[in-house]
Order: C-alpha cells, then structure tokens, then sequence
C-alpha cells in the first residue's frame, strides 16, 4: 500500500471510531424549542410554551417557573446558572429578565429612561454574555419602536445604540460571548443585517433582505441570511454566501463554531414552512443532518426541522422537529470530534495523492 494511502486509510478510521461517539438525545416534551447551549455543551436552555427550562445529560429536563416566555428566545450562562428569557411585574407587565438558580428568582431587566412600551410588553430578550451578567434586549422606545440595548446586571447600565433612525425598528438576535458585539437587524426597506458594538451600529446592508441570526464567543464570525440565502460573514462583514443541499432555493446559517469550520440552520423550498430541513455545513458543503447524523451513528428523521445552535466547539448541536409538535433536540458527543480537521486533512491527502 502507498504511504499516503495508507494514513488516508488511517485518517479515516480514526474519524470513524470518533464518529461513533455521538449520541442524539431527542426531548419528549411537547412544544420543547431549545435555543441557546453553553460553550462546553454541558447545558441547554430553550422554552416550552411561556414557561422556560434548563437541560442537561445527567440532570435532563428541567422546567424553570416564575418566566412569562411570549417573544425572543432563551439564553444560557457558561457555567449554567442563569437563564435569559422574559417574565412579569406586579402589574402583569413583560420585561427582560435573567433567572438565577442559586436565587430561584426572576430579575427583571429595567427600561433605559425615557424608552416607553406598547401595550404590557416592554422588552424581550435576544442574547446574554457568558458570564450571565450582560443580556441584549429588544426595548420598546418612547415611539414604540423595538430598539438594540444591552444591560448590566452587575452595575445596571443600559448600553444605547444607534439605529438608522427613530421611525425604525431595530432588534438584536444574538450577543457574543464576550458582550461586546449584538447582531441582528435594522429595518428600512423590510429587515436589513446590522451589528452593534459600543453603542455605535458598526455595519448596516443597505436594501439587501436579510438578518444576522448569531455570532462567535469574540464576535469575529457573523452568521445568517441575505436574500434567502445562507450566509456567514467575516470580522470585517464580508459576507459569503453558501450552498444549499440539492432540491432547496431558501435557507439561512443559525449558529457556527468559532473557527467557522461547522455550521448549523436550515434549508426550505420556496415559502413552505413544512419544508424546512435542519442542515450542517462542513467547511462551507452543505448536507441535511439526517444524512450527516446517519453518518454518524445517530438516527434523525427527515422531517420538518431545524438546527438552532452550535457550541463554539462543534462538540454540541441544538435544535427542534416536527413530531407531533417541536420538540428540542441535542446532538452531542464528549469529546470534540475535529471533523472539520478530519475532512480537511482527508481533502488535502487526496489532493496530494493525485498530484503524485
């Protein structure tokens, strides 16, 4: 056997056994959406109707009280211990709000002064750091426009940034690990991607349809849609546009590792929402998870389904299918299983090997 043959032979058993690791863990529970897992993949947080809830492997599914769910998503701490998401005053009126399960209580996210509300709703939440301390809200101005604001738990600041202007709606979707960036959209001519960083909106585009629908840890790798298409952008907003399994016109990227090497999201055909498929993208090719998953030792079913998150590391894959209702799922194996590298390093021995 040739030497290159023989370590691509290698290579390839090695990812294999690595492959093998994975294992699926699908939520029983009726309209479970999990939405955000901690960088080690030791936790997930989603909701479950207006209710919100921990996961874990060993601890499984947990319901979380006193949270009153009825826009955005759930975030979740690194270390697990707190839960973004949206509960009430006293007066039966919604805010942000951050759980503490050292605490087992809800504290709610104050309005920044002279923002307002429209009707009982006042902000909702979009994104939080991996400390737990500071959340990325969509606020209710004095005109009733949703606006980008971050606030501090720790000192209770609120971080105002600026919008294309007053008469526009303006949300975040996502907050970086480190706090410093949100992502998400200002909207002119329907929802354009935008990202705030400072309270200045760094990158704005123009008449292109589209939305940033998450970022990495530092904030370096944007990732979403233009024009219906999958797109990820890089640290200066360049975008690039992907492929989308075969058969499929719509789709958009949700989630990606920190390296950019994997990412998570959906394709469709045309409007169909029972069309949606949960999709995985490896170095930039596309394939349908239940196709990767089968790969992988792992049975997911080709149905309506979409993935939602991935760990900065790739080790963790979050998302929801259509059984019945959405329910949650996690893919998850213990150890990272570099098979992003694995493929690269198959490509290049291949590449190699037919120069020779």
């Amino acid at each position: 056997m040739k030497p290159q043959l023989l370590v691509l032979f290698l290579v390839v058993a090695v990812a294999s056994s690595a492959s093998a690791d994975w294992t699926y863990y699908p939520l029983a529970e009726s309209s479970s959406l999990i939405t955000d897992v901690t960088p080690s993949g030791s936790y997930a947080a989603g909701f479950q109707g207006s209710n919100y809830f921990r996961w874990s492997v060993g601890g499984g599914f947990e319901l979380v009280t006193g949270g009153s769910h009825s826009a955005g998503n759930a975030y979740i701490s690194a270390d697990g211990q707190y839960i973004a998401g949206e509960a009430l005053n006293g007066s039966s009126q919604r805010f942000g709000a951050r759980y503490s399960f050292a605490s087992t209580s809800w504290t709610l996210a104050p309005q920044p002064p002279g923002y307002g509300n429209l009707g009982a709703n006042f902000s909702s939440m979009w994104g939080m750091d991996d400390s737990g301390d500071v959340v990325a809200l969509a606020a209710y101005d004095a005109g009733a426009r949703y606006k980008p604001v971050s606030y501090a738990y720790s000192t209770n600041t609120h971080g105002l940034n600026t919008t294309q202007g007053a008469t526009y709606h303006a949300r975040p979707n996502d907050m970086s690990g480190d706090g410093l960036t949100m992502v998400g959209w200002d909207q002119v001519s329907g929802r354009n991607a935008a990202a705030w960083r400072g309270g200045v909106e760094v990158y704005f585009d123009a008449g292109v349809p589209g939305e940033i629908y998450g970022t990495t840890t530092d904030g370096s790798l944007h990732f979403g849609f233009r024009n219906n298409l999958p797109v990820w952008w890089d640290g200066d907003f360049v975008p690039t546009t992907l492929a989308l399994p075969g058969g499929f016109d719509r789709g958009g990227i949700a989630s990606g590792t920190d390296d950019g090497s994997m990412m998570v999201g959906y394709a469709q055909v045309g409007s169909s929402a029972t069309s949606r498929r949960a999709v995985i993208w490896i170095n930039d090719t596309p394939q349908l998870l239940s196709d990767w998953a089968a790969a992988h030792g792992m049975t997911f079913p080709n149905i309506t389904a979409s993935c939602v998150d991935i760990s900065p590391d790739g080790s963790t894959i979050a998302g929801w299918r259509l059984d019945g209702s959405q329910k949650g799922f996690i893919m998850q194996i213990p150890e990272p299983g570099t098979l992003a590298t694995f493929g690269m390093g198959i490509a290049a021995l291949m590449v190699r090997s037919r120069r020779r």
